[in-house]
């Protein structure tokens, strides 16, 4: 049994580790966030007082302020809220030591609640919901306090206050507030637009496990090709089921896939090369599907029938694919299970070799080195199976150390027929890179890689 693929600190896979058992107590609160709402409501009840102080006409102590000041319309408010979150804390305390208690309040008083809730909304919303209610809560009690120094109400004195502020400001500072505000305004929206499309996750306000959020399959789905890497386990004779696997898929019937799955959009794929690239071979894919010959393969191996796992990232096309690959593997004498994955979960049993075919795809380079050397040379990143063949490293070394495209075409040329014995890879199929403009636009050219280049594009006059 292979050890488990490494993790990074901090996080685990899905599925894996230790439960999530449902708490008898409530977990145990830090002492600042025992204390923070506290303090913060202090901090505004003595600046009421404060107020009080400079403000009565005649002689006033502290002690005295501390009591008239609770007796104010908004020092009520804020002392009501002291004493509020006082219980609060108590109520946290016991409910942290007792399980009856916990039990009680959490499933019989605020248990309709709390399933509402999330039905409602995902635990993401809630934390959302929950960061707005504070940050209104502190603006709130910011407001009454301001409304209780300019005597006043509290949406004026909100709007009031930084006029103020302003006017009491020396010159020089009111220079660096403004250069500050210019600032805190461009770094408010440079992070605003980093974090576009990201979800943070903090795993002691929710529990929502990081498999909620892998298996991004609208970010990994535009690939420029769709491909099986083999990774062949087992007291079997590898090369035999190789050449057999690879006879019974050499067209793999990708036409079906194209018309089936891609609505005759998916280009069939035999090399790593599309055919808008210099490198592509048009002699490659040339072959036909021999099933026949693939059952004697099998044969002259000593099998009758070959069992197959085939892992593969867990979206809708590519289980339309591989139900028909498992369909025309059958014919041949393949009895291919299927093994839907996440993604993130797939890119870590592929890393770790912990596979027997996996898929995986590739969004495409417009040099050809891209879409080869890291794939299958010794060292290459992206060489999941482990396939090494000093030649082909040699040939592929040679093809990215010089410009010559002529030249380089014959190395990769010599690389591909040695590939197409070893069968590393198997490609199914390219995805196409659509591009819709008006007809007056010029100068526009589609590269493989999908990205838009605008050097000398414009309008016709």
């Amino acid at each position: 049994m292979s050890n488990p693929p490494p993790q990074p600190e901090g996080l685990r896979a899905p599925g894996s580790g230790p439960g999530d058992p449902e708490r008898v107590t409530r977990k145990r609160l830090s002492p600042w966030d025992r204390i923070k709402f506290l303090l913060g409501l202090s901090i505004a009840y003595l600046v009421l007082v404060w107020n009080h102080l400079v403000t009565f006409e005649g002689i006033t102590t502290f002690p005295e302020s501390l009591v008239a000041t609770a007796s104010d319309r908004w020092g009520m408010v804020i002392f009501t809220l002291i004493g509020l979150e006082v219980l609060r804390q108590i109520h946290f305390l016991i409910s942290e030591r007792s399980a009856g208690y916990h039990h009680f309040w959490t499933k019989k008083v605020f248990g309709g609640f709390e399933r509402w809730s999330h039905r409602r909304f995902s635990d993401w919303t809630r934390f959302r919901i929950a960061r707005v209610i504070k940050v209104f809560f502190w603006i709130a009690v910011i407001a009454m306090v301001l409304a209780a120094v300019l005597d006043t109400n509290p949406l004026t004195a909100l709007f009031t206050a930084p006029a103020l502020l302003w006017q009491v400001l020396p010159y020089g500072l009111q220079l660096a507030f403004a250069f500050f505000f210019i600032i805190f305004q461009f770094v408010g929206l440079f992070w605003f637009l980093s974090r576009g499309g990201i979800d943070t996750y903090y795993p002691d306000d929710i529990k929502t496990r990081f498999s909620d959020v892998w298996g991004q399959d609208h970010v990994v789905e535009p690939s420029q090709s769709e491909h099986l890497a083999a990774h062949y386990g087992g007291e079997v004779d590898h090369r035999w089921l190789e050449r057999s696997y690879h006879v019974a898929t050499q067209d793999f019937d990708r036409d079906v896939i194209n018309e089936v799955v891609g609505a005759g959009t998916y280009t069939p794929a035999f090399q790593a090369f599309p055919p808008a690239s210099f490198a592509f071979n048009e002699e490659i894919g040339a072959q036909k599907r021999d099933v026949e010959r693939a059952k004697q393969l099998i044969k002259e191996a000593g099998y009758d029938r070959v069992p197959v796992e085939i892992s593969y990232g867990n979206n809708t096309i590519m289980q339309q694919v591989f139900e028909l690959v498992q369909a025309m593997g059958a014919e041949a004498g393949f009895d291919i299970t299927l093994r839907p994955t996440e993604f993130a979960a797939l890119q870590s049993a592929l890393k770790a070799g912990d596979f027997y075919v996996g898929q995986s795809g590739w969004s495409g380079r417009v040099d050809p080195d891209g879409n080869i050397h890291q794939y299958v040379s010794c060292e290459g990143g992206l060489n999941d199976m482990k396939y090494c063949n000093e030649e082909v490293d040699r040939l592929l070394n040679a093809a990215r150390a010089t410009s010559d495209e002529a030249e380089r075409k014959k190395l990769y040329d010599q690389a591909q027929v040695i590939l197409q014995e070893d069968i590393p890879v198997i490609y199914l199929f390219y995805l196409p890179w659509p591009f819709a403009h008006k007809a007056t636009l010029e100068g526009f050219v589609p590269v493989p890689d999908g990205m838009i280049r605008l050097e000398n594009v414009k309008f016709a006059g």
